[in-house]
């Protein structure tokens, strides 16, 4: 799973539940006002945002270069290594 190059998108994937969908509307720059008055100042009281999840190393290694990865893998004789 790590070795895919793909991102998934928090709004996307609640879309797709019935449940989940009446949510997305919530998911704006309101929410991190009380946490974060000055984002919400920069980028407005009802700007879209999102929550971009990614089992790619490289893609997490590109946002945060100087942090080291931890992860579990098995290898191809079964064995779990941390």
């Amino acid at each position: 799973m790590t070795s895919v190059e793909k991102t998934f998108s928090v709004r996307t994937l609640m879309n797709y539940n019935q449940k989940t969908r009446p949510m997305i509307k919530s998911l704006n720059s309101m929410i991190l006002a009380p946490i974060f008055p000055a984002f919400a100042e920069k980028y407005g009281n009802n700007a879209n945002i999102d929550l971009m999840l990614s089992p790619s190393h490289a893609l997490f290694l590109d946002g945060f270069p100087n942090s080291k990865m931890t992860g579990l893998y098995i290898d191809k004789n079964g064995n779990w290594k941390l």
